[in-house]
């Protein structure tokens, strides 16, 4: 497997040293990948062709390699069984979190991920994303309505008297209940 694979440089004291004064440098991977699901995924960067990695189930930490360095740092996830499409696109280089959707293209099933990105402690030496199980009826709405249109709209979707309904929407703007 061929990638780009950015790593953290650390320089510590070993204060237990014969003489003290030296010093380890540890090289570890800036970006990992840590799968909570219950079935193995399989990750790629967005807009490549890269052969995909492997992150088993409930296995540690993988480092994730970057198929280009010129493209945004984003990543693709599929359920490591044959038939599931790639999810959306998901940066790791800023802590958030963000919804990924895959779909079986013949079975119709659909599977929705939480992919958590954190500032790594000090000793991860970089940015740790999580990979987790949506949980039933949790607050999460698998839609998202936007306005892509060329000029300013008036009105909205919500309850009768909300004010939603009397609001100004700009074009390119999205949210929850928004048109």
């Amino acid at each position: 497997m061929q990638g780009v694979a950015y790593v953290t440089l650390q320089l510590r004291d070993i204060p237990e040293a014969a003489g003290g004064g030296a010093r380890a440098l540890h090289v570890l991977p800036t970006y990992q990948l840590l799968n909570q699901l219950p079935f193995d995924v399989q990750l790629r960067q967005a807009g490549t062709h890269q052969s995909p990695q492997v992150a088993p189930a409930g296995g540690p930490p993988c480092s994730v390699l970057w198929g280009d360095a010129s493209l945004p740092l984003k990543l693709q996830l599929r359920a490591a069984e044959a038939g599931w499409s790639w999810s959306g696109a998901a940066a790791l280089d800023a802590p958030g979190e963000s919804i990924l959707k895959m779909r079986h293209r013949s079975r119709g099933e659909t599977l929705l991920v939480r992919l958590e990105v954190t500032a790594a402690r000090a000793a991860a030496g970089g940015a740790l994303a999580v990979l987790r199980a949506v949980e039933e009826g949790g607050s999460f709405a698998p839609y998202r309505c936007g306005l892509l249109a060329c000029g300013r709209r008036r009105g909205g979707v919500g309850p009768l008297g909300s004010p939603l309904l009397g609001s100004v929407v700009e074009p390119g703007c999205a949210g929850r209940g928004v048109l």
